[in-house]
């Protein structure tokens, strides 16, 4: 499971709608006893928290723009990062389409104002978002959804 969740490609593999369900039942699971009940929203879209289109915003080895190169080191690593469910999150049709490709500090603080849930705020906790972030949350995500579906675990 934590293979599937951390390496293969989420976005565009599994359809948006099985995805927005994938994370409202890791949403639920993320939650404590203290947490309030926030009801699902009707319609929730997949955002990807470094965008499908990062070079501009997200400088990689410090280049962006028309400086990046794919035969930059890491650049393919990026590359299959991003459609990793580790990158991936939920949010309204309004604050996906306000998030864009914005730069991680501007897509956090949207996060930290517009959203209540516990997924997206420990994302915005972060003080970057790169590689390594989106492993973490892979793996974070793994274990929660072995708790959330113990026999694919198996």
């Amino acid at each position: 499971l934590s293979t599937c969740i951390l390496e293969k490609r989420a976005y565009g593999r599994i359809p948006s709608r099985f995805l927005a369900d994938i994370f409202w039942s890791l949403e639920l699971a993320s939650r404590t006893k203290m947490t309030e009940a926030t009801a699902r929203p009707a319609v929730l879209w997949v955002e990807h928290v470094m965008p499908q289109s990062w070079e501009e915003n997200w400088p990689l080895n410090g280049k962006s723009g028309d400086e990046v190169s794919s035969n930059d080191p890491g650049y393919w690593e990026r590359e299959a990062a991003i459609q990793t469910l580790g990158n991936l999150t939920i949010v309204t049709d309004s604050l996906n389409s306000s998030m864009g490709k914005l730069p991680f500090k501007q897509k956090a603080a949207k996060l930290i104002e517009h959203s209540n849930l516990t997924l997206n705020k420990r994302i915005a906790e972060q003080a970057v978002w790169a590689e390594d972030q989106i492993s973490t949350r892979g793996r974070e995500l793994a274990l929660l959804a072995s708790k959330v579906w113990p026999s694919l675990d198996k």
